[in-house]
């Protein structure tokens, strides 16, 4: 299976979320738990219940594949914690910081 075939198309996905802090956030945590996703359908087609695994563990399987370096698995938790901010609280906003 082709990993690419399987992805949305992530420009038109985030194209509406410019002026808007939550919904770029989310959208784009799902951005990339699509790619997540593709990835794991392509590496180990076998796996039928992706919904029921975390975001972070669907990383650790990727890791686990050796489709990711350990390396990567920071930036996706401190995307994960961005996200679950925005999810969690009416007040969530994005910083320089």
């Amino acid at each position: 299976m082709n990993a690419a075939a399987s992805i949305p198309d992530l420009d038109a996905f985030l194209r509406f979320s410019r002026d808007d802090d939550l919904g770029m956030v989310l959208r784009s945590h799902l951005a990339v738990e699509a790619v997540l996703n593709a990835t794991l359908k392509s590496a180990a087609p076998e796996l039928n219940e992706l919904d029921r695994l975390r975001f972070l563990q669907k990383v650790d399987v990727c890791i686990a594949l050796g489709r990711f370096g350990m390396h990567l698995r920071r930036p996706f938790e401190i995307a994960n914690k961005i996200r679950n901010r925005f999810a969690h609280s009416l007040s969530a906003q994005l910083t320089d910081a």
